[in-house]
């Protein structure tokens, strides 16, 4: 911490998801096996395969939070990578307007930014549509498609960005030594996005942003999803075993397997 004393949040986050387990499973957070989960969570140790610095495939032991760390941050560069790409209008704007814009960034959506500062946010936002990872199947082939992309998605790319123009690290460090400034940075950083941005992000341009405000061709990205035609059921006949080769001549009445290498049955 800026203090210097060592920081972590992972009891929070371990009650937490114990909490989400158990109502996951029906389970009351007293019960037994509750309990014998909860244990696990903070004192349990898994088989983490990896490679070590000869690139050879081994096992260690890892607690649960780093497991838990792995997937909270995994694919998280999927975002950082193509900030440059698809932030570029974004960014470009930013740097000129830097003074004004950076308060904008983390103040938990209670500023007013200018309607070009949401706009070519949205902008960026959406030339992740082209990336299945980011941003899911084909999100931009309607209004309601992009409405419904999951929050984290569009919030992850949000703190990608920000992170980016504020010049921070932008790999993030190691599960046991993350730094206490990250951890607020993203806080701020997502907080801001869920209250003034994830509103906006519905694809109803028009009424968000004024009347043709936001140059966006929703025909381009246009696509429905081919009906399924229900072929009609036709006559099988069971062939006749014994004009099969490998099988005519098995007079065996014994269980057998086939032999994929010889062709045939064989006694099992």
């Amino acid at each position: 911490m800026p203090t210097g004393d060592l920081w972590n949040n992972f009891p929070q986050c371990l009650y937490r998801v114990h909490a989400a387990y158990c109502a996951k499973e029906g389970l009351s957070r007293t019960s037994d096996m509750s309990m014998s989960v909860l244990y696990f969570m903070f004192y349990g140790q898994f088989s983490w395969s990896t490679k070590n610095s000869k690139k050879q495939n081994v096992t260690r032991p890892k607690p649960f939070i780093f497991f838990l760390h792995k997937k909270m941050v995994g694919a998280r560069s999927r975002y950082a990578a193509k900030v440059p790409k698809h932030f570029s209008k974004f960014i470009s704007l930013f740097e000129k307007n830097k003074d004004d814009w950076t308060p904008f960034l983390m103040d938990n959506g209670k500023g007013s930014p200018p309607l070009e500062y949401l706009t070519s946010f949205e902008e960026g936002l959406r030339n992740y549509g082209e990336c299945v990872h980011s941003m899911g199947t084909r999100p931009l082939r309607s209004r309601e498609s992009w409405g419904n992309v999951a929050q984290w998605r569009k919030r992850e790319a949000y703190i990608a960005l920000g992170r980016f123009v504020l010049r921070a690290d932008t790999g993030y460090k190691q599960w046991d030594c993350f730094r206490f400034l990250d951890y607020t940075m993203r806080q701020s950083l997502g907080k801001t996005f869920d209250v003034r941005h994830f509103p906006l992000s519905d694809g109803r341009d028009d009424e968000n942003f004024g009347k043709n405000k936001l140059d966006f061709d929703w025909k381009k990205h246009a696509y429905e999803i081919p009906k399924r035609v229900k072929s009609e059921p036709g006559e099988y006949e069971n062939p006749d075993v014994t004009s099969l080769p490998h099988l005519s001549a098995v007079k065996d009445q014994r269980p057998m397997i086939y032999d994929v290498e010889l062709g045939m049955l064989v006694p099992l």
